[in-house]
């Protein structure tokens, strides 16, 4: 538990330095730490006064994380934060003694592989076992699926801090039709990963419509001094009912009725379309499958992909466009 305790100190303390919102003295540091170890703990012991001055002589060091932390002053009262605002000990390549706390950390969670409530730490640990290769061969039998060559990553952690720390943020932006980027004021609220892209969502000042733009188009960000617009949004459930992330109508969600030939059906059955899949009717032939979501160019291209293997029943509208994106694509192979 102490090495526990310390992670969280120093995570906790890398939060606090990084935030341009506000000045952290001493007494707030500790005060931020004892938050942090009541949450992951349940209780607030480990983060004294002497033990945050040792943490933070730890991280300056060259043993530690060589962080640049400033000290300044407010008459005779100290706060600490980054010089280099983009620094965080996350940057930094593990030490030695970091990742035997990771391989702890690693068993802990292995602990819990195969009850139904902690599925997902199955691939979790796998990453965290190849990212800090535990096993001679780890990182020569397995290959997760992602996108190196997509640019945009570079914007993930500041968009990020930029969330967490409600700031508002100038983006300078080119789609792929502008001719020349365009800079606008955007309100963070929320990134979302689809399809390996990334996308921020906020909201411009003076819409009341949530945008989304994708990062692989974001050409600089600058964070300005501005007041905050809050939203009261479960971003989560934003996204429950569709595929994707776009909702550029604000549509509501609705059945459709998909057949599924069954030369296909074995991948659609095992990886479903949409988390609301059912099965409405089975035959020889063909399942017919019943969704409930909203429809969009994601959904679209969903279905497009299994080609001939599928056929959309219902609504007519969702049949007919992709009727006229299947004719729009024919028209490229008329003189093959």
């Amino acid at each position: 538990m102490p090495s526990t305790k310390r992670s969280i100190r120093l995570q906790t303390l890398d939060k606090c330095f990084r935030n341009t919102g506000r000045r952290y003295y001493i007494q707030d540091l500790i005060h931020a730490c004892r938050e942090a170890i009541e949450k992951y703990t349940g209780n607030r012991d480990g983060a004294g006064r002497t033990t945050i001055y040792k943490d933070i002589k730890f991280m300056m060091s060259e043993v530690g994380y060589a962080a640049p932390i400033e000290i300044g002053k407010n008459g005779r009262d100290s706060y600490y934060f980054y010089s280099d605002r983009n620094f965080t000990i996350n940057n930094s390549t593990l030490s030695e003694n970091e990742a035997m706390e990771f391989r702890e950390a690693i068993e802990t969670l292995n602990r819990f592989k195969g009850l139904p409530q902690f599925e997902w730490m199955e691939s979790i640990s796998t990453r965290l076992e190849a990212s800090i290769q535990i096993g001679a061969k780890v990182n020569q039998v397995i290959e997760f699926d992602q996108n190196q060559l997509a640019n945009g990553s570079q914007f993930i952690k500041p968009l990020y801090h930029a969330i967490l720390y409600n700031q508002v943020i100038s983006v300078t932006y080119q789609s792929f039709t502008d001719t020349k980027p365009n800079v606008k004021l955007l309100h963070p609220y929320y990134l979302k990963q689809y399809n390996h892209r990334w996308y921020i969502l906020g909201l411009y000042p003076g819409s009341k419509k949530i945008t989304r733009s994708a990062l692989d188009r974001i050409v600089s960000i600058e964070v300005e001094d501005k007041n905050f617009i809050p939203v009261d949004i479960d971003f989560k459930n934003y996204f429950k009912n569709m595929i994707g992330v776009s909702n550029d109508d604000e549509g509501q969600p609705e059945n459709v009725l998909i057949r599924v030939y069954k030369i296909v059906w074995g991948w659609v059955r095992t990886k479903p379309l949409h988390h609301s899949q059912q099965v409405f009717r089975e035959t020889e032939t063909f399942v017919d499958i019943k969704l409930h979501l909203i429809i969009n160019y994601e959904l679209e291209s969903t279905i497009l992909q299994f080609g001939e293997k599928v056929e959309v029943i219902q609504p007519s509208r969702l049949r007919a466009k992709i009727l006229e994106r299947i004719r729009e694509s024919e028209k490229n192979y008329k003189n093959f």
